[in-house]
């Protein structure tokens, strides 16, 4: 019968086609079965607003093609009507600017019905279209985004309501920080938006590393023992002061360190002692914060050059420890502002670090 209805279709049509992109996004509403009516494959409709709900109802099923009879349709404004309604879906819809190529229509006379046939090419196969992971918020994304690097994925792409703009590659690089552990290397972040406006999204991510998912999966198995041993290291009821001294012991066990930067930072460091004022930083700071330790990154320069270091908290007063310079002089030292000749970093968003009683002499340790 299906087979049949075609044939007789495409007899009586005089066919002429377009495809169309561009336009401006209003809104995205579900197609009101209500309004028109479906018989034997046939969709009437009779509006532009109708025609649009048709065809976003068929990119979310995934349909190649539909039958759509104009019913009370103005026939001088068909055309017009249907350009718009797909320049529209083309632009605005979320899945139907990430999934489909182009749309094209035939123009013909079904039952003495003026009637359109709508095709619809796809640039992503159905399987995708439909496993599309849908969440409501960006803290759902941001829970989504962090899994899939904890699991080296090379992207991911998900549709979400309550869109809001954020800088995505900051978001990674903020995250890889506050977790060395759990992410071996920063990957460039490619994004794309579909539409690029509109509290309704889709957002594709794909995540670019240099080194490969083995290996990297290789160095995290070897990175998350580490933490855990660093964690129980300078766990029980020790004071915070021991406990900050006791972790920079940790870290200095190994006998020398080759001060570098390397794509890897927390496997390069643990592994094969080399590392930079970031890696070291990073590293300790992670371990306090697993350790219910009041420590922050510093992100300055020191002697001109960019520099990182932490700043530890001890009974409300906050200090500076600057773990290279305490390798390189073979010491551990806390410091006040003041003992921070030739560092600059931004003052109004670090805590401020002034002895109770003025002093010019350094706290050296917490001994």
């Amino acid at each position: 019968m299906k087979k049949t209805l075609l044939f007789l279709l495409a007899l009586s049509f005089l066919f002429s086609g377009c495809g169309w992109m561009g336009g401006s996004y209003a809104s995205v509403e579900p197609y009101d079965a209500n309004q028109s009516r479906k018989e034997e494959g046939i969709t009437s409709v009779s509006s532009y607003q109708e025609v649009r709900s048709a065809l976003i109802q068929m990119v979310e099923n995934v349909e190649d093609n539909r039958t759509l009879s104009l019913v009370d349709f103005n026939s001088d404004h068909v055309e017009t009507n249907l350009k718009l309604a797909i320049q529209s879906v083309l632009s605005s819809n979320p899945v139907g600017a990430y999934a489909v190529e182009n749309i094209t229509y035939e123009l013909g006379i079904v039952g003495g019905v003026q009637a359109v046939v709508m095709k619809i090419a796809y640039n992503h196969n159905r399987s995708e279209i439909k496993s599309l992971r849908q969440l409501s918020g960006m803290a759902a994304a941001k829970n989504l985004i962090t899994g899939a690097l904890e699991r080296l994925d090379s992207g991911v792409v998900f549709l979400v309501s309550g869109y809001r703009d954020m800088d995505f590659q900051q978001f990674v690089d903020d995250y890889a920080k506050e977790n060395p552990d759990l992410v071996m290397e920063i990957p460039e972040v490619a994004v794309s938006q579909y539409p690029e406006y509109g509290n309704v999204r889709i957002v594709e991510m794909k995540f670019v590393y240099e080194t490969s998912r083995d290996a990297l999966k290789s160095m995290q198995s070897y990175v998350r023992p580490k933490f855990t041993a660093a964690t129980m290291f300078i766990s029980g009821e020790d004071e915070p002061a021991v406990k900050y001294e006791r972790l920079y012991s940790f870290l200095m066990e190994t006998a020398e360190y080759n001060l570098e930067t390397s794509l890897t930072p927390a496997y390069s460091l643990l592994r094969h002692s080399v590392g930079d004022s970031k890696a070291f930083a990073t590293i300790y700071a992670a371990v306090c914060r697993r350790s219910g330790l009041d420590c922050r990154i510093v992100t300055g320069t020191r002697s001109g050059e960019s520099w990182n270091w932490n700043m530890v908290c001890l009974d409300g007063s906050w200090y500076h420890l600057d773990l290279v310079d305490c390798y390189l002089r073979g010491s551990y030292a806390l410091r006040y502002d003041q003992d921070m000749v030739g560092y600059v970093w931004d003052y109004a968003t670090t805590p401020k670090s002034i002895p109770l009683i003025p002093s010019e002499e350094t706290t050296e340790s917490t001994e």
